[in-house]
């Protein structure tokens, strides 16, 4: 277990919502001797049991249970209000299916006296690519955008940015957390040697007149956030670099061409793209929930 000291004091978190339990233990083993104290917010999982098995293999490992699903957004934000009470000075963010780089923190730790940084994240190793395509020609580099997987935040910085937005609920939550941070002068660094094995959605290969894509493979419950919180982004931010005929065009066709329950999945996208276009202001600002905004959670 590694030793508390003052300016590299660094806890973990994952967020867990009926995760594969073998996949998490092995996420769980991957990180729980580079660190501190491990937590492990879970969103009302049918498996919770199984979960809290896994926990209790680990010495320093805590399970903290929702009662049900509140989004990742207020899971994040239990990891970082835990680290501020327990003043560990960064947090490790983690989805229940990823699986760390084994020099992960001791790699990070050689950045974590910039103050400009808000928060390093890793390369992120797709379980459906070979490792071996990436390119990479730098070590490190100033990032724009990363997703919250494998992301060491700085305790200071996410206070600063206003916590993780919980009315997003789970997309858009890393590209709106990123752009809180740069808004407020901070830099995202990406550690290149750092390779975080993990999976987006539930990738599926597909081939169309010779031409290989792949497709996310998403409920339909997530297509409607995907869409909705998309175009609130957009909103809120002035240069997010989005280009949304480009983005629901290419989803579009992505569910056509090789997802099933292809009427379902456009139908909320469709619900979630003018929800998007409906949300203002008087549905609250980014981290304070307006009396409408409450009614309608």
């Amino acid at each position: 277990m590694v030793k508390k000291e003052v300016g590299n004091a660094v806890c973990a978190g994952f967020v867990s919502y009926n995760p594969d339990v073998d996949l998490l233990k092995k996420a769980i083993n991957a990180i729980s001797f580079q660190v501190e104290k491990v937590l492990v917010v879970d969103n009302g999982s049918v498996n919770i049991e199984s979960i809290d098995i896994i926990c209790r293999c680990f010495e320093n490992v805590e399970i903290i249970r929702k009662d049900k699903n509140l989004g990742i957004a207020c899971a994040l934000n239990t990891i970082g209000e835990y680290a501020l009470k327990n003043n560990y000075e960064w947090f490790l963010t983690l989805d229940q299916d990823s699986v760390c780089d084994c020099k992960m923190i001791e790699r990070y730790l050689q950045y974590v006296k910039n103050g400009e940084i808000g928060m390093i994240c890793p390369r992120i190793g797709l379980r459906i690519h070979k490792l071996s395509e990436v390119k990479v020609t730098k070590t490190v580099e100033d990032v724009t955008l990363t997703i919250t997987s494998g992301c060491l935040v700085n305790v200071n910085a996410w206070q600063q940015a206003g916590y993780f937005w919980n009315y997003l609920f789970i997309d858009k939550v890393d590209d709106d957390f990123c752009f809180a941070l740069r808004n407020c002068g901070k830099k995202i660094l990406k550690v290149n040697d750092v390779v975080l094995e993990h999976e987006i959605g539930n990738p599926q290969k597909h081939s169309f007149f010779g031409r290989t894509f792949y497709t996310d493979a998403y409920t339909d419950f997530r297509y409607y956030y995907i869409a909705r919180n998309t175009i609130i982004v957009n909103k809120c931010y002035k240069n997010t670099g989005y280009n949304l005929y480009h983005i629901f065009l290419i989803r579009i066709l992505k569910i056509l061409l090789g997802e099933t329950g292809k009427i379902g999945k456009l139908v909320s996208l469709y619900k979630g793209i003018i929800a998007g276009v409906k949300w203002g202001k008087e549905y609250g600002v980014r981290g304070v929930p307006s009396q409408v905004e409450r009614k309608n959670v």
